[in-house]
């Protein structure tokens, strides 16, 4: 039976192709990153298969995306406009945009949880160490 899907799609890039895809690979945001993902790792070899284990996704779900690209370059890897009401808050792309440029925050597991164990806790062995934090 055959589904009109190929067997295997092989991308191979130029340079330029390479550095385009890398740099949206790094700036992108959601989905257009990880599609420049597929067809990075095409290029680097991997199948289909092997690119939807590494980046977890289903081999279906990889191959539309490589053809994409295979047709319409990185225009292909971006979300077509889809039909229905549009957004109706543009500042969200503004908020989503000035997070994705910031650094996640960073909290040690345990802290400032009572009977918690560690270095910089204020419980330490089930006694109150007074002090440490200021407190």
């Amino acid at each position: 039976m055959n589904t009109g899907r190929p067997i295997e799609i092989r991308i191979v890039l130029n340079d330029e192709q390479r550095s385009e895809l890398r740099r949206l690979a790094r700036t992108a945001i959601g989905r257009v990153s990880e599609r420049a993902h597929f067809v990075l790792l095409s290029d680097q070899g991997k199948s289909v298969p092997e690119i939807g284990a590494v980046m977890g996704y289903s081999a279906q779900a990889v191959y539309p995306w490589l053809a994409r690209y295979q047709q319409q370059g990185v225009a292909g890897l971006y979300d077509e406009p889809r039909s229905g009401r549009p957004p109706n808050a543009p500042h969200l792309a503004a908020i989503v945009q000035t997070q994705t440029g910031q650094p996640p925050e960073c909290h040690l597991a345990g802290d400032n949880i009572p009977g918690a164990r560690g270095i910089g806790d204020h419980w330490f062995a089930g006694d109150w160490v007074p002090g440490i934090r200021g407190r």
